[in-house]
Order: C-alpha cells, then sequence, then structure tokens
C-alpha cells in the first residue's frame, strides 16, 4: 500500500508475522491477545463492547482483515481502503506494522471512541495513570536533573545531552511490552556501552547554533513515564533559552496501549504539579506556563494512527516539519515508521534511508522490534554477544542524528 522510500536504495521486503522466528509472529500471535484480554480485565465496559472485543480476539491470527465498522469516525473511509489493497490477507500475511496499527484501531472502533458508547474515553487510561503513580521515584529523580541543567541557562552542553539520554531510556516504560505494575522491565537506565549509535554531540551542537530562537518539532511515543522524561527535556531546551516552541504531535486516538493522545499531556503536567516533591512541582509549573503561552504546542494529526511509512507524510506535515530546526522522532513505533518497519540491512548507512526527511531529525528509540539502520558490524557483533534478543529487548538504545538534507 506505500510507496517505495525515496532513495536510490532497492526498497527492502516489509516485515510480516508469516516469519515463525521473527518478533512480528510472537507479537501477533501472544502480544496482541494478551493486550486484549488486559483491555477487558481492566475496563467495566457494557456487554455490546466485551463482544466486539471478544470477537476480535477470535479473529487473531488467522482470520482475514476485513473494513473497520466504525460509521462516522473521521478515518474510517481511509482505513477501508487501506485494507482493501490487502486483497484478503490475515493478521500474519498482513505488514507487521499494519496489522498493529489496524488492531488498535479495531479496538477505537469496539468502544465506539469517536461516536459512542464511551466516546473519547481512553480503554487504557488506567494503565497510563499507574505508569505515573509507580514511578513516582524516577520522576523525583528525573525532574532533580532538570533542576541541576537550569543552574545554568542556557544549560550546559554535557547538560542537554544528559538530559536528551534520560528521554531517551524512558523509552524502555512501554506498556504494550510491560503492564504498568510489572518490574520485569529491570532499571530504566542503562549504561552508555549499551548505545549502538549516539549522536548527541552533533545535535546539541546544532541546537546551539540555531540559539534561542530554535524550534522544536517532537513526535511523543508512550505516555506515563517515558512522557515525564520528555517533559524534562522540552522543560530544560525552553526554561534554558536553547529553543523558543516545540510543537508537540501526538496520536489522534489511543493506540499502541500507552501512546500519548491530547489528554494525557494536560494530566502529566498537572500530576507533576500536584507532587509533594519541590522540584517536580516547579518544573510542572514551568511546564503549564510554557503551554498557556504557547510555546508548548500539541497537534493530533491523524497521520501518527495510520499504517503509512514516514516517507509518505502528507504535506500538512512535511511543511511544518521543514519550518521547524529539528525534529525528534521518539521511541519504537515511530522508528519503525521513519524506516517503513522493512527489512534493511543493519549496516545500511542512516543518510541513505532517511534521504526523505524534509528537516534535520534525530531519532530516540530503544530497540524492541528488528528494525534498524546505521550500525556498524563491531556494535552488532557487541550486542548479539551480550544476549539473542538484544534487537527486542529494549536494553539497547539509538541515539541518531540525520542531518539537514542538501
Amino acid at each position: 500500500m506505500a510507496s517505495p522510500p525515496p532513495t536510490t536504495l532497492a526498497p527492502p521486503t516489509p516485515l510480516r508475522g508469516t516469519d515463525g522466528s521473527s518478533f512480528a509472529h510472537y507479537s501477533i500471535v501472544v502480544r496482541l491477545p494478551e493486550i486484549l484480554r488486559r483491555v477487558l480485565d481492566e475496563n467495566p465496559f457494557p456487554p455490546g463492547v466485551q463482544e466486539a472485543l471478544q470477537q476480535l480476539h477470535a479473529e487473531i491470527p488467522s482470520t482475514p482483515l476485513y473494513p473497520i465498522d466504525d460509521p462516522g469516525a473521521p478515518d474510517v473511509d481511509a482505513w477501508t481502503e487501506y485494507v482493501e489493497r490487502l486483497n484478503g490477507a490475515t493478521w500474519l500475511e498482513a505488514p507487521w506494522f499494519f496489522a498493529e496499527t489496524y488492531f488498535y484501531r479495531r479496538i477505537i472502533a469496539a468502544t465506539g471512541y469517536f461516536s459512542g458508547p464511551l466516546y473519547h474515553e481512553d480503554p487504557f487510561r488506567s494503565e497510563k495513570e499507574t505508569g505515573l503513580r509507580m514511578n513516582r521515584s524516577s520522576i523525583r529523580r528525573f525532574a532533580r536533573r532538570v533542576s541541576n541543567a537550569l543552574r545554568s541557562r542556557p544549560p550546559t552542553d554535557a547538560d542537554v545531552q544528559d538530559l536528551i539520554g534520560q528521554s531517551l531510556w524512558g523509552n524502555r516504560a512501554d506498556l504494550s511490552l510491560w503492564a504498568a505494575d510489572e518490574d520485569k522491565r529491570g532499571a530504566l537506565d542503562q549504561p552508555d556501552d549499551r548505545l549502538l549509535a549516539d549522536h548527541r554531540q552533533r545535535v546539541v551542537s546544532d541546537l546551539i547554533d540555531h540559539g534561542p530562537n530554535g524550534r522544536l518539532f517532537f513526535v511523543a511515543d508512550n505516555a506515563g513515564l517515558e512522557l515525564v522524561g520528555d517533559l524534562c527535556l522540552l522543560d530544560a531546551l525552553l526554561s534554558g533559552g536553547v529553543i523558543s516552541t516545540v510543537t508537540m504531535h501526538v496520536k489522534s486516538h489511543p493506540t499502541f496501549v500507552s501512546d500519548v493522545v491530547i489528554p494525557d499531556v494536560g494530566r502529566t503536567i498537572a500530576f507533576l504539579r500536584d507532587s509533594v516533591d519541590r522540584r517536580v512541582q516547579k518544573m510542572g509549573g514551568r511546564l503549564q506556563e510554557h503551554r498557556d503561552a504557547g510555546r508548548i504546542l500539541v497537534d493530533d494529526d491523524p497521520f501518527w494512527t495510520s499504517p503509512h511509512p514516514l516517507w509518505d507524510m502528507p504535506e500538512r506535515i512535511a511543511d511544518p516539519m521543514r519550518a521547524h530546526d529539528l525534529t525528534i522522532l521518539k521511541g519504537d513505533a515511530n522508528y519503525r515508521r521513519m524506516l517503513g518497519d522493512r527489512h534493511w540491512p543493519y549496516t545500511t548507512p542512516l543518510s541513505d534511508a532517511t534521504a526523505y526527511l524534509p528537516a534535520p531529525t534525530l531519532a530516540l528509540r530503544t530497540m524492541k522490534a528488528e528494525v534498524a539502520v546505521g550500525l556498524s558490524q563491531k556494535d552488532i557483533n557487541r550486542a548479539a554477544a551480550a544476549g539473542q534478543n538484544w534487537a527486542i529487548s529494549g536494553e539497547w538504545g539509538l541515539i541518531q542524528y540525520a542531518g539537514r538534507p542538501d
């Protein structure tokens, strides 16, 4: 359904669940049904919604995907077209990224998010809120780093790099992989030797060059603790005079369990302001001031919940991105979208796979899928020697910077 990436390289094939040894296969056969069971357990849905979700559960993984029944929803016609192009592919035969985005869109249709019975009720809200309550000590630690960074204005290069790292490792707090009350994830932060690419020095240098009038285009990923880490970085950049504005792009409906929607931003800032910790309170207050003054803008374009790769972004996304000095793409799903979720050789140069990007772009991602470019064979061997599941464990990180296009 997607056009080839605008690059001189022949486009690789998409990841699909038909590869029985892949994480895509495991994700479709095991993870998606588990997520559905959690959603049913955590929400007192009316009988009709429960039946629709149980029907969805029964379809995975062998039923062909069919058009979504959600009359009146703003994106339903587009989704009908997307599905028709699959020509009857099953959950395993469809591209993995498509199957995942379709799965969450089906949950939204079943709950009536756009038109009732549960209008604009987030079926994942309880997990997101638990993800904040269970991580108060981490949030205090995050806020302390911001407070230390703002002792100098602008913050030092080292402090900005530290907060970029904090934002990166916050991507390990992914509620689609680890429930909010589980501790299987392990420690959030990882040492620098777990970075397979680290371009922080380059991106901070470019940010500083733009001076206090820099503009940031930020594509968010998970709510909860990860969003707090992202807001820490944005607070330091705005309060420290490194940038003047940030436009945060979030999802147009709940998806991937914990992805940010517009209400999550306000709720998270309110949670910070209500903290008993002084530093956390002050950070929440600064963030609210930035939002009230229009220095933090939040947009929820439906492109970010579509199955499209990033190279198919519409001009309403590309033009504002081009007008900003830096784009930050947070998280695994946004990284997969950037690469079309395709079987790129890991050693493919980053510049070759991302030549289409309209602006300098920083990807911050912990590896939770077998998709990556820009890695050296030495680092691949190093990661593989540490464990056979290195590409999906979330324990290895990428800080990759694609500079300004020619």
